[in-house]
């Protein structure tokens, strides 16, 4: 079985400890979460930069799973806010 690169893409106050998406990127092999600087005052660039510089950092294009406003970060960097090439 072939690998996936996952990135976990939380939202609004962060990831729930204990909760789904912290379960399954723990279960995932090379799974990665995106880490925000500010979980309480999202702001849109700063949140786009961030995701932009985890799929970077990724060997191949990754499968992102966005809850909550890590939906419309994914969608934002998806429609040009990032720089990273890597979207499929």
């Amino acid at each position: 079985m072939t690998s996936v690169a996952v990135v976990f893409v939380d939202g609004w106050f962060g990831p729930d400890p204990g909760g789904r998406q912290e379960r399954w990127a723990a279960e995932l092999p090379g799974a990665t979460r995106v880490a925000q600087d500010d979980w309480h005052v999202p702001e849109r660039d700063a949140w786009v930069r961030r995701l932009d510089e985890v799929v970077a950092a990724c060997a191949e294009p990754p499968v992102l799973v966005a809850h909550s406003l890590g939906v419309p970060t994914v969608v934002h960097w998806a429609a040009g806010g990032g720089s990273a090439t890597s979207v499929t």
